[in-house]
């Protein structure tokens, strides 16, 4: 999904119905989430953007299909701790992302979770 025509379609979908009250977050972007790993693909490129409200929106959909993938993998106990840790681990080791870094960092970020989406899996020491 690197044409530029569906890269803008996810852009817009971003940019979809803001919340006034919470400019990291649009209607939009459930619609992504939604589509869980199927729509990452075509999203990472969008976490180096130019603008930092995409690369922020990005970030937070990125953020939910991941841990919601998690939660589908993960036997989970009382208050969600499993997933929670598994979740903080995989972003950790993807590059921990930070919409507001230097390119070269989300570049980095950007692969190992390209490479993750090769073959998604539950972090190791994360129980299943």
């Amino acid at each position: 999904m690197d044409e530029p025509e569906e890269l803008a379609a996810l852009i817009a979908q971003l940019n979809t119905q803001a919340d006034p009250a919470h400019a990291d977050w649009t209607a939009g972007m459930h619609g992504l989430i939604a589509q869980g790993l199927a729509v990452l693909p075509g999203l990472l490129p969008l976490l180096d953007h130019e603008q930092s409200l995409i690369r922020l929106r990005a970030q937070r959909v990125l953020e939910r299909v991941s841990h919601d993938w998690l939660a589908t993998q993960i036997v989970e106990q009382p208050l969600r701790r499993r997933v929670a840790r598994a979740s903080a681990l995989l972003w950790t080791r993807n590059g921990a992302y930070d919409w507001q870094a230097e390119s070269q960092h989300r570049q980095a970020a950007m692969a190992r979770w390209q490479d993750w989406l090769a073959a998604p899996a539950v972090p190791a020491s994360s129980p299943p």
